[in-house]
């Protein structure tokens, strides 16, 4: 090791014997066992001195926000549980928030406004929990604002009694929506908000109104039972009666006439004679009638009374129409367009959308105030967009997108547990009623499973629907696992035949057989032999059939039996099943897939103690076998009945592979892609490119800024929140998070190395460095190195690089090739930075699933002259492009006799056209999260994995030819140190394309093409590409025409410069520029100049010799230049290298291209552009 490096390390473990906590930007503690934490800020943070605030809590971020010498107003908060404290601050997010004691009395409450009266000018109070009424009134004379807050429309998944968080509240200055004894600021709204008559308003309202009906969403969520046994027998028409509290708020303000449950009822069955009347207690009062005084058994004489666990929406589907006082299930009936008779005041009535019935002596003021004559649409537009306030977002329409998507993420995952019954009768009744829903997993749950009896178990498995279960044909994996699955579970051959004829005629012909057939059966008793003889008749085979009973009595004698009669169980004892699976493991890890699947349903039918592992192998290997429809099954299967640290994983899984299930089943994919950002927020990154790629298919718009507003819906403190907001590029609201975990927790590598991130992200480069040797010095972990390697590198710290792998080499620690390559390059160790190239991924994964045709790297240099050989271009075209320069020494060198060589299809044409006399294989590759836009085109591939190397071209080249070889291992034998690069043009253009180009550009200026970004974006890349808006100073430049290269969605953008800068970005927009690459090339080779990072535009643009300028902002891209302190490209002497005067600095880099394109512009005539290359 070498000895600055080992002082510095030496000195680490020193330190790190001190505190252990990070001694910059502490973050106090937050109140714990909250669903939205918070932290109290101590008074004498804020204030020097003693004042009368000190009676409240100050909650919130903003004590520490400053707003001039003042900072920001303060709010005075009034009847708030402590629960609510947290998410309220962040709700009024322009003040600071100071919460008075929930039970203060009022002469201490008005003392309290009295003397703040100079320090606050506003209060803010829960509902009605005024300290007494005067109390409001006197703060009103004081001069304060006065407002109230509740719960909005689409609130949570839980009931607000479990100190659920709120997605959406209400925020009133008048009064409440629910009181209409006063007015409120939604009347305002619903009367004369001009957006209300807005077209294109309304049209969004549409959209997501609709959103919200398709979803099945309203303002609780959790999931209910389905209202079939109380609809399905029914022939009359149905008529829906929704009971309320006596005591609720929307009662005691908003039912003037004092109507009952009971009288409600009786309206509701006069006004519709011969109509079946239901009526649904509200949750409270069906648990508890006694406390209520509910005359249930009035009731129950005149309507059929069903239990509030009854799905609401699903009532709702099937009723003529609703009888409310003012319950918001009216307002969920008007959205749907079900008539609505009311006989209270909710907020809905009176706009003419419902049938009103309250008195006009009571209710006269509230109607006359509501003068506008109001559609459902309009009427839910005003409510859930103007008047809601959301958590995520002060954005209407941002934030109910934002609730909603939360909400359908939280719903499955949010499922409550099973409770099981004590006693038989109810066990049962509960079994039955679980097995013949969707939530069947339920029941055969880990949590579950261990409290059933076998009768328990033979309950369940009776009363499942197998046709429903198992309809789906094209899942042949997932059927043959679940009949596994039961099989395993049942105690005996009676049982197990019992099943199987039930089975037998749901699935497959081809699906029983391998049933029967497989290993298990042998041990089976006689009762096995009719099933066997069913299937050969039913598929007419009759003479088998009769040869297989004739011989029953001597094959059934043959049979082993035990001491009960019973055959040999075909049960595997503990330590057989965990031998399989230590071997079934192995098979996956190596690609023996096949064997993985027979050897799980082994596993199912014969052990239940490692099922759950059973199912994650079928998952994982369905997902490989292309088998779509079986991973999406199985992984919804072990969703609902495995583990909870599974969860996760399969809502991925479920996301990542419905897309490939036809009809795309659009609900589902947004239940498990929210649910995957819930429960997995340090994968988002994966989850929200596949939710981007499936905007138009999901009819959601901007999921990058919905993932983004779905994190801001919780305040929870954990590593892997603290991962997302570094995946979301937002590492300021990483950092707290990491401190207060490293602070009450105390240090692990896993936190070191996030917090290190979040540093390096905003550029305090001392203090990642500092945590990253730390890290080394307290674990000498492998991940400690590679963030350590990442840092020096993008900090520019190079000689610490070199020191970290010269550590890790003495460790014998792999840290991959990335960051070797980039330090490599960094320090122009270029022959190394190739061979590091040899280590890459892809060699993995062709060795495991084409072991006869793999060529190591380690001999790329022997003879192959006498096999035919296929060269495999992996990474993104702008890689291939780049590689392809040693394409004319691999055809000059004697070692290969017979090659073919991958290529991207949109590459075939240009790359047929610069190297006529080699044969090119256009093989599709596609990123690993990339668009997958044609499964066919892949599914002969050994695994689904292989989809970024190979499609099914590339597939059957490849078991043709002998030998498979990297590209990319052959850049070390031809390029050992820069001579060897001769930096010449080596593609070729189609001249008719470019003379079509040259005809439609303008003549008279100088013509720039540019490209900002690629289409892959993440943090470490987003170190070198720019935004559209960090380039405008380029477009004030006179004389230059710029042409657009970028190659992705960019219309926004487009737009953005034609706004400021009219007829400066030409864009051909008949030319795809993703996918035409040939004619990208065409159109490059008649600019002056190209512009561009490290993308595909710049490689293909010095390939073609045309004029380039590459945007360097890291000291990685310093190894492409030919000597130290020259600026031209050792691939493409075209090419030179714009650097901002600060490294890393995305401001001084455009001001250096800034300055380089007016010199540009002004010495066009006078200067070659060879000169000015010369000249830097």
């Amino acid at each position: 090791m070498p000895k600055a490096f080992s002082q510095v390390v030496a000195l680490a473990k020193g330190l790190s014997k001190l505190a252990g906590s990070h001694s910059k930007k502490k973050a106090a503690p937050k109140k714990r066992g909250l669903a939205y934490p918070y932290r109290v800020v101590p008074h004498d943070e804020v204030f020097a001195e003693e004042n009368i605030l000190r009676q409240t809590k100050f909650v919130g971020k903003n004590w520490h926000v400053s707003q001039g010498a003042d900072g920001l107003p303060i709010m005075l908060m009034m009847g708030f549980n402590h629960w609510k404290f947290g998410f309220v601050s962040d709700y009024v997010s322009g003040y600071r928030t100071a919460f008075l004691p929930r039970k203060m009395d009022p002469i201490s409450a008005a003392r309290l406004l009295w003397s703040s009266r100079e320090l606050s000018r506003d209060l803010m109070i829960w509902g009605y929990n005024d300290a007494s009424l005067w109390l409001t009134r006197l703060a009103k004379r004081l001069g304060y604002n006065v407002y109230r807050m509740e719960d909005g429309f689409v609130r949570s998944v839980e009931l607000g009694a479990n100190h659920s968080t709120p997605y959406s509240l209400v925020v009133d200055n008048k009064g409440l929506y629910f009181n209409p004894r006063e007015p409120s600021e939604l009347e305002d709204i619903l009367n004369s908000d001009p957006r209300l008559h807005d077209p294109e308003f309304l049209g969004r309202a549409r959209k997501h109104l609709d959103f919200i009906l398709e979803t099945n969403l309203t303002k609780y969520n959790g999931l209910r039972g389905a209202a079939e046994e109380f609809l399905s027998i029914r022939r009359r028409e149905v008529v829906l009666v929704i009971g309320q509290v006596p005591g609720d708020a929307s009662i005691v303000y908003g039912n003037p006439d004092r109507w009952t449950s009971e009288s409600l009822v009786a309206l509701a069955r006069s006004e519709n004679p011969g109509c079946d009347i239901i009526y649904r207690p509200h949750p409270d009062v069906y648990n508890k009638p006694h406390l209520y005084k509910e005359r249930r058994g009035v009731i129950a004489k005149m309507a059929t009374i069903v239990p509030p666990t009854v799905g609401l929406l699903d009532l709702l589907k099937s009723v003529k129409r609703v009888y409310t006082i003012s319950s918001l299930v009216g307002m969920e009936a008007v959205m749907r367009d079900i008539p609505v008779t009311t006989v209270g005041l909710p907020f809905y009535a009176g706009w003419g959308v419902t049938d009103d019935q309250c008195s006009e002596r009571r209710g006269g003021a509230a109607y006359r105030r509501r003068r506008a004559k109001l559609s459902s649409l309009q009427l839910f537009a005003g409510t859930y967009l103007l008047y809601a306030k959301y958590l995520a977002s002060p954005d209407g329409d941002e934030g109910l997108t934002a609730a909603c998507m939360k909400i359908i993420g939280e719903r499955q995952l949010r499922r409550p547990p099973l409770t099981i019954p004590k006693g038989q009768k109810d066990r049962e009744d509960l079994l039955r009623k679980v097995a013949k829903s969707d939530d069947w997993p339920m029941a055969l749950s880990h949590e579950v499973l261990p409290k059933l009896t076998a009768r328990d178990i033979l309950v369940v498995v009776r009363n499942l629907n197998l046709h429903v279960i198992l309809a789906d044909n094209s899942a042949r994996v997932y059927q043959v696992a679940f009949i596994c699955r039961v099989l395993g579970l049942l105690s005996n051959w009676d049982e197990i035949s019992e099943f199987l004829r039930k089975v037998r005629v749901v699935v497959p012909s081809e699906v029983f057989s391998f049933i029967l057939n497989m290993e298990w059966a042998r041990k089976s008793s006689d009762k096995l032999l009719q099933h066997f003889s069913w299937h050969l008749e039913e598929n007419e085979v009759d003479e088998e059939a009769y040869d297989l009973l004739k011989h029953s009595l001597s094959l059934s004698r043959a049979a082993e039996t035990g001491d009960d009669g019973q055959p040999k169980s075909h049960r595997m004892s503990d330590g057989e099943a965990s031998a399989l699976l230590t071997l079934l493991q192995f098979a996956f890890r190596t690609r023996r897939l096949n064997e993985v699947i027979d050897g799980c349903y082994q596993l199912l039918i014969s052990s239940n103690k490692y099922h759950e592992e059973a199912i994650q192998l079928l998952v994982g290997a369905t997902n490989l076998k292309f088998e779509f429809s079986s991973s999406v099954l199985l992984a919804e299967f072990d969703f609902k009945a495995g583990a909870p640290r599974n969860k996760g994983r399969n809502l991925a899984r479920i996301a990542e592979d419905i897309r490939f299930v036809e009809p795309f089943d659009r609900e589902k994919f947004l239940w498990a892609a929210m649910g995957s950002a819930v429960a997995s927020p340090e994968s988002l990154g994966n989850t929200m490119m596949l939710a981007e790629r499936l905007e138009e298919q999901c009819g959601v718009h901007n999921f990058e800024k919905i993932f983004f507003s779905i994190m801001s819906l919780d305040n929870d403190v954990t590593l892997e929140k603290a991962k997302a907001w570094i995946t979301l590029e937002r590492p300021e609201k990483a950092l707290p998070i990491l401190l207060e975990l490293i602070e009450t927790k105390g240090e692990s590598l896993s936190l070191l190395v996030a917090l290190s991130q979040a540093y390096s992200y905003q550029d305090e480069f001392e203090e990642a460095r500092e945590i990253c040797i730390r890290a080394i010095a307290r674990y000498e972990h492998v991940n400690a190195y590679r963030e350590a390697m990442r840092v020096a590198v993008i900090s520019g710290d190079l000689a610490w690089g070199e020191e970290l792998i010269e550590a890790a080499k003495e460790r014998k620690l792999d840290v991959g090739e990335m960051s070797l390559r980039k330090i490599f390059n960094g320090a122009r160790r270029i022959h190394e930075a190739l061979l590091s190239q040899r280590d890459v991924s892809p060699h993995r994964d062709v060795r495991k699933n084409y072991p006869e045709h793999y060529t190591d790297p380690e001999i790329v240099e022997d003879d192959f002259s006498a096999d035919d050989v296929f060269f495999l271009s992996v990474f993104g075209p702008g890689d291939e492009i780049r590689a392809a320069q040693i394409y004319s020494d691999i055809a000059k060198d004697p070692h290969f006799g017979r090659f073919s060589i991958a290529c991207d299809p949109r590459l075939q044409s240009i790359m047929e056209r610069s190297f006529p006399d080699l044969d090119f294989v256009p093989v599709a590759r596609v990123l690993r999260h990339g668009v997958l836009r044609d499964i066919s085109r892949y599914s002969q591939l050994p695994a689904y994995d292989l989809r970024y190397i190979l499609d099914n071209v590339g597939h059957e080249h490849l078991l043709k030819s002998d030998r498979a070889i990297m590209t990319v291992d052959l850049l070390a034998k031809y390029r050992r140190d820069y001579p060897d690069f001769h930096g010449e043009k080596y593609l070729t253009v189609n001249a008719v394309r470019a003379d079509g180009f040259r005809r439609r550009l303008p003549q008279d200026c100088v013509l720039v093409g540019i490209n900002w970004r690629s289409s892959v974006s993440t943090f470490s890349r987003n170190l070198h590409y720019l935004t559209i808006e960090e380039l405008a100073p380029i477009f004030e430049i006179e004389g230059v025409q710029f042409v657009n290269l970028q190659y992705d969605e960019c219309s926004e953008e487009l737009a953005w410069v034609e706004k400021r800068f009219p007829g400066k970005l030409v864009n051909f927009s008949d030319l795809d520029q993703f996918d035409d690459i040939d004619g990208v090339a065409a159109l490059m080779s008649e600019l002056d100049l190209v512009v561009a990072p490290a993308t595909t535009v710049a490689e293909l643009s010095g390939a073609c010799g045309v004029p380039t300028w590459l945007l360097s902002n890291t000291v990685e891209l310093d190894g492409r230049k030919i000597s130290e302190g020259s600026l031209v490209d050792i691939w493409h002497n075209s090419m030179i290298h714009i650097e901002g005067d600060i490294r890393g600095d995305k401001k001084s880099l455009v001001a250096s291209l800034n300055r380089a394109l007016l010199e540009f512009v002004g010495n066009r005539e006078a200067v070659g552009f060879e000169d000015l290359a010369e000249a830097g």
